[in-house]
């Protein structure tokens, strides 16, 4: 027979092993990344898990990663909390620590560049813990969603003076809702159009969390509603925005860093034009969408 003590002394063992784990110590902890591809020329390959995977852009690298680079192939990688870059020739293998990558065997040494900084002259820092890429969107019981086409992003660096969304139907009428943080009405409008600009005299607040939403009937008796939210720009995320935006002279490295800035700090739509801008001139196009070319 098991007496009272060791029957609490299992849980406590379980927990204990549970937490050793999820601290560093187990299989269950997940390691933060590193660093972050952000430019390849040539075929390169992540190693990990026992399997080879395409090295690609914005890929994100683990402490002891392994990249192996065929000849002639370039990498440069930007390391997340020191903005320092490292740009990786191949042939060879490399292993990323803590600090900076190691080369493998014959591979040639990384060489360290210059760091990503803003006009300020401090480093990029990207943060590992990315917020939210679109505005929450919520589904009640039975309800459709009525997809939004802007505002998406999570956050928005200007007040949104235009809210648009997919059409679900002829002859549907919408109902259009702005609230605060709080839940306050601000602004409300039924309306036959899926656009809808907002009044010059409502004032949002930077920093501040709003939620819009629209809901309408379509044709056949469906109802359809999606309450979205977004966040205007505090004063340091619009000012991060003007020191990091890249000069007439930055290398590609950099460009895609601020990218990668933009997603980390909830402005995808930003994100997107600039993706845009990279394809147009430099051909380089946004991770996602490689399979769509």
């Amino acid at each position: 027979m098991i007496g009272k003590r060791h029957i609490l002394a299992i849980p406590v063992l379980m927990l204990t092993a549970l937490l050793s784990a999820t601290s560093g110590g187990g299989a269950l902890a997940a390691e933060q990344p590193v660093a972050m591809v952000t430019e390849i020329s040539g075929e390169g390959e992540l190693l990990r898990d026992g399997y080879a995977h395409s090295l690609r852009l914005l890929a994100e690298l683990e402490p002891n990663a392994r990249v192996r680079l065929k000849k002639d192939a370039r990498a440069v990688v930007l390391y997340l909390q020191s903005g320092d870059q490292y740009a990786l020739s191949g042939p060879g293998a490399f292993t990323f620590g803590q600090d900076r990558p190691r080369a493998e065997k014959q591979a040639a040494a990384p060489m360290k560049l210059g760091p990503v900084s803003g006009k300020d002259g401090k480093a990029m820092q990207i943060r590992n813990a990315s917020l939210s890429q679109a505005g929450t969107v919520m589904r009640t019981g039975g309800r459709r969603p009525i997809p939004a086409k802007h505002p998406k992003a999570a956050v928005t660096l200007d007040t949104p003076s235009l809210f648009e969304w997919e059409i679900i139907g002829g002859g549907a009428d919408y109902e259009f809702v702005l609230k605060d943080e709080k839940g306050n009405t601000l602004f409300s409008r039924v309306l036959p159009e899926n656009r809808l600009s907002l009044p010059a005299d409502i004032a949002l607040e930077a920093g501040a969390a709003y939620r819009w939403s629209v809901s309408a009937r379509g044709g056949d008796g469906s109802r359809f509603l999606s309450v979205y939210t977004f966040r205007l720009a505090d004063p340091d995320t619009r000012a991060g925005f003007d020191n990091f935006y890249p000069r007439e002279t930055a290398t590609i490295a950099e460009r895609v860093a601020f990218v990668a800035w933009l997603e980390r700090n909830g402005l995808s739509e930003e994100a997107a034009r600039y993706w845009d801008e990279l394809s147009k001139r430099y051909g380089i196009y946004e991770p996602s969408r490689i399979s769509e070319k």
